[in-house]
């Protein structure tokens, strides 16, 4: 089984409406999906902290954010950069209210992810080049906001 540090798992927020950085908070956290089998043979899934985890793992980062300026934030952007060990999920990447970007250079372009409903290939997606991945909310974040934005992952 392989240890992985706090370090490798962590993840960053950025922020590009610096008007409301200082309305903005956020924390993280990674936790991994567990399935067992109980007595009666029915599936159970849950998640429990991601103290270590092996490959084919599945892991969520999860980045909660709040905002508590005193008048309503627009064009709010999360990034978040996914781990080298770590293989996106495609179903994990979408939310409802934002527009899903990534970057499959470190953070220097974005691109639109496809249509999540969409049965067009994207030739330029490829899930174990991304980067890092970034949600622009829509509309306008009330004062007193609270979400969550988040994406699971393979450990490679």
């Amino acid at each position: 089984m392989m240890q992985r540090t706090a370090i490798a798992i962590a993840l960053a927020l950025s922020l590009t409406a610096p008007a409301v950085a200082n309305g903005l908070s956020a924390s993280q956290s990674v936790t991994k999906q567990v399935t067992r089998v109980d007595e009666h043979g029915e599936i159970e899934v849950r998640e429990i902290a991601a103290d270590s985890v092996s490959p084919g793992d599945t892991i969520i980062y999860t980045l909660h954010y709040a905002y508590d300026g005193k008048t309503p934030a627009t064009d709010i952007v999360l990034t978040m950069p996914v781990p080298e060990e770590v293989l996106p999920l495609a179903d994990s990447l979408y939310h409802a209210n934002t527009t899903a970007l990534y970057s499959d250079d470190q953070g220097l372009t974005y691109l639109a992810l496809p249509d999540a409903n969409s049965h067009e290939p994207d030739t330029h997606l490829i899930l174990s080049q991304i980067t890092h991945l970034r949600w622009a909310l829509h509309g306008d974040t009330d004062p007193g906001t609270i979400g969550s934005i988040s994406f699971s992952g393979q450990v490679r």
